[in-house]
């Protein structure tokens, strides 16, 4: 149930918190009073649209705040599944800035709009007169009966059927019209597939192949270089070998008289070991350097290919050039064993069309239990609201094709009269019996689906006297069961209510009180007889306050 609504700075509210008790609460006040804001504060918290001009004037923001008892309701395992921390108290906060950015949050938890709205619905359901108009929608008719029937199992398993069925349609329309693409090019596809196969390319090859073409492009000035460097060397009259020798032969005999010049010394013959080494290796490379113009040429001519195909296939490295005959040779593959891939999509798709068929049956099936149930139901309750002739039924056709939500067509089909010739309900009910068909269908969703709140916003639009007295009763037997919050202008209906709030205008900002049981005869009798209070309302009053 919804324990508080805390207002703070939205629209002519400078700060409001209303606290709520279980059972039938009715709210009352004057037109202008107030009582469509506080509604859309509520709204607001709960997930409807957020705009900037609902931040009162001079405001930075507005915070609307909402705190709900959950503890009975079974929705742990909703919060653990959606990552939010639970608590048998859950608080919902929704800010907006004067600039119309919009933030939320759930146990001090931010939450994007979309998860607030799913949860909202789990916690609330706020009827407003305008929602009336929501009976005429197909959609909202399949609503109601899926909601009564409690076909969440059913409804789910079809999703699920329904979802493989166009997935696998999907990929069968992108397979044919990928054959089809790729026959009208079938010879220009294998003749790039031969080429590429023909080129034998291998992955690191043009790398390869880069390093020695520059070997070779360059080898007679290595050559020549390795030469010189060679001759720096081991030169007999000047090169750095024949330096050291002689560098030894006089560091040997000052050795003789210092011993201490002896590391040195053996350091020396080391550097001329090493120098003699690295002479004989330049040596070595400087013979066995190939200078090899054919060598090159061959190497020229193979990464010709290779540029010229990686250049035609739009690709930078051979990598990627075998990545593209690997797609192309799937492309190849595909023209010759295409049409057994088909038939093998075909074969699954009519698989998966005939599982959900029986999936959207079993669904019907079920609708079809909660129409009846409905019909009955919704016939029973507005013959209290003073419809004795009304009849009310729900046709429930087969549609042609699979939809996402089925595979039924429903239709509420409705006559207030014994003998008038039964039509859509959206054609023939005039506002008054709108508005009783829909908290009769309210009634039957709340008490399926276990909602901890409803709320209604003058839902008895077109309503007045016994009819009046008699909705405010169903709404009474609600509130056994759930917390009802009802915004009415009926004393019939005020009268019901466990709880009273009056909601009215000081200092031009919105106020609520909870009225205690005298100020109540106050209200209804104001109610009933305008601007000025008399006897006869007075004790009117009291009488519907007994009912």
């Amino acid at each position: 149930m919804l324990k508080t609504l805390d207002i703070k700075d939205y629209a002519i509210i400078e700060h409001l918190r209303i606290d709520l008790k279980d059972g039938f609460c009715v709210m009352t006040g004057e037109t202008g009073a107030g009582k469509s804001i506080i509604m859309g504060a509520l709204g607001m918290v709960m997930g409807e649209k957020a705009e900037a001009k609902s931040v009162r004037n001079g405001a930075k923001k507005s915070v609307v705040e909402a705190v709900f008892a959950i503890k009975e309701y079974d929705l742990k395992d909703y919060f653990d599944e959606n990552d939010l921390d639970y608590d048998d108290e859950c608080t919902i906060r929704r800010e907006v800035t004067e600039n119309g950015k919009s933030r939320a949050f759930v146990n001090d938890t931010p939450i994007t709009h979309s998860d607030l709205k799913n949860l909202g619905e789990k916690l609330i359901d706020i009827h407003s007169q305008h929602a009336n108009l929501l009976l005429k929608k197909d959609s909202f008719q399949l609503k109601v009966i899926d909601t009564i029937a409690k076909d969440e199992k059913e409804l789910l398993e079809y999703k699920s059927a329904y979802k493989a069925y166009k997935d696998t349609e999907k990929e069968l329309r992108q397979k044919k019209e990928e054959l089809e693409k790729n026959l009208t090019e079938k010879d220009y596809i294998t003749f790039q597939l031969e080429r590429l196969r023909e080129a034998n390319v291998k992955e690191d090859e043009e790398k390869e192949l880069e390093q020695e073409q520059e070997a070779l492009t360059y080898a007679g000035d290595t050559r020549a270089e390795l030469e010189t460097a060679w001759e720096a060397i081991s030169d007999d009259e000047h090169g750095a070998e024949n330096s050291v020798r002689t560098s030894i032969t006089y560091a040997e005999k000052a050795a003789a008289h210092d011993n201490s010049l002896k590391e040195l010394l053996d350091r020396l013959k080391s550097a001329y070991i090493e120098l003699k080494d690295i002479g004989s290796e330049l040596e070595s490379r400087k013979e066995n350097l190939e200078v090899n113009p054919e060598r090159l040429e061959l190497i020229n001519e193979r990464l010709d290919t290779i540029y010229t195909l990686e250049k035609k296939h739009g690709v930078d490295n051979t990598k990627d050039l075998l990545a593209k005959q690997a797609e192309i040779e799937e492309k190849v593959n595909l023209l010759e064993t295409g049409d057994e891939e088909i038939k093998e999509l075909e074969k699954r798709l009519e698989s998966e069309r005939k599982n959900a068929e029986e999936k959207a049956a079993a669904l019907t099936d079920k609708r079809k239990n909660g129409a009846q149930n409905a019909e009955q139901e919704t016939v029973r309750m507005l013959k209290e609201l003073g419809m004795a002739n009304v009849r009310f039924n729900v046709t429930i056709t087969h549609k042609d094709s699979l939809e996402k939500d089925g595979a039924d067509d429903m239709n509420f089909i409705f006559s207030a009269n014994e003998k008038g010739a039964m039509q859509k309900i959206e054609e023939v009910a005039s506002g008054g019996e709108i508005a009783r068909v829909m908290l009769t269908l309210k009634a039957q969703m709340a008490a399926s689906r276990q909602l901890p709140t409803i709320v209604f916003d003058e839902i008895d639009t077109g309503i007045s006297g016994e009819v009046a007295d008699k909705m405010g009763r169903i709404m009474k037997d609600m509130g056994s069961s759930m917390q009802v919050i009802c915004i009415t202008h009926l004393p019939q209906i005020a009268s019901k209510g466990s709880n009273h709030y009056h909601v009215y205008k000081s200092d031009s900002t919105t106020k609520i009180d909870m009225l205690s049981e005298t100020d109540r005869v106050k209200e209804i009798a104001q109610m009933l007889s305008g601007s000025g209070i008399t006897d006869a309302a007075i004790e009117n009053a009291k009488e519907l306050l007994k009912g």
